[in-house]
């Protein structure tokens, strides 16, 4: 709905814009695009292997959401392969996901393919709308604060180089997921990104692994100390850190706003769709 013309139409729109704007800015600023709204019709690793700059193909009787979804993914081979055959300036692809982590992981995963097999990989990628959880019932509880901060966990290990909650909005929205909309004050899945941000104020992102499917970790070291994030999406997990520090710990969750926690890092438990962030000085 973003788009009402035609594949060839929106391709002239990008073709003309795109020289213009380099002829008039240089690199001075980056050109891409387009806002795709979404990669869901890629569902398996079957699926990015197979169906690169031909598409899924759909199956007999589909419905009009499997064909909206198809018709997304020939709309981007299309344009890719017009940017590789007339040189047009690109220097960021941008998607949208409202799916799980791991499917929207699975589609980045194909975008990352798709590119790279059309000789782009060193163009970035951008989540330019993503949310877990746009969902009234879900805003505020703990489930949105866990997959959204699982979400964040799992792309930083992957090419994205750029990430846009939809959305943050102060007030009434079906997506606002950060703020209260009555009070403004800030929910869970606010605290979410405060922990993220201390992350990414540290600097270098350090190796962290955990072997069960539900969970999630990212580290980080720098000048301001070093740091963990934790988020379950799964059931109740004891959680075994292998530190060698003494770490304070921050609780998130629908009754836990950042809440200040002492624990033995060395084992503790971490509930269903609970986030921990940990933290010490270096």
């Amino acid at each position: 709905m973003m788009w009402h013309g035609t594949k060839e139409e929106y391709y002239e729109l990008y073709r003309v814009t795109s020289k213009h704007l380099r002829e008039k800015f240089g690199d001075s600023i980056k050109i891409g695009g387009y806002g795709h709204s979404g990669f869901y019709v890629v569902d398996s690793v079957e699926d990015i292997e197979s169906s690169i700059g031909i598409g899924l193909g759909m199956k007999e009787n589909p419905t009009d959401w499997e064909k909206r979804t198809e018709y997304f993914l020939t709309f981007f081979d299309g344009f890719i392969d017009m940017v590789v055959k007339e040189k047009l300036p690109f220097d960021f692809f941008s998607h949208h996901s409202y799916a799980s982590v791991e499917a929207t992981v699975k589609r980045q995963r194909y975008v990352e393919k798709r590119l790279a097999a059309a000789g782009l990989s060193d163009v970035e990628i951008h989540l330019n709308e993503w949310n877990t959880n746009a969902r009234i019932a879900e805003r505020g509880r703990s489930v949105a604060s866990a997959n959204t901060v699982a979400m964040m966990c799992a792309m930083q290990n992957t090419k994205m180089a750029m990430m846009c909650y939809y959305d943050a909005r102060l007030g009434i929205s079906m997506y606002g997921g950060m703020f209260n909309p009555m009070t403004f004050e800030p929910l869970c899945t606010y605290y979410g990104f405060k922990a993220f941000g201390r992350l990414y104020e540290m600097g270098t992102q350090v190796r962290a692994e955990c072997d069960e499917r539900d969970i999630y970790v990212l580290a980080a070291a720098g000048s301001g100390g070093c740091g963990v994030l934790i988020a379950n999406t799964g059931a109740d997990t004891e959680i075994r850190l292998d530190t060698g520090r003494r770490l304070q710990g921050y609780l998130i969750d629908e009754n836990n706003y950042y809440k200040e926690t002492d624990i033995d890092t060395s084992s503790f438990k971490l509930n269903e769709n609970q986030v921990i962030y940990l933290e010490a000085e270096i």
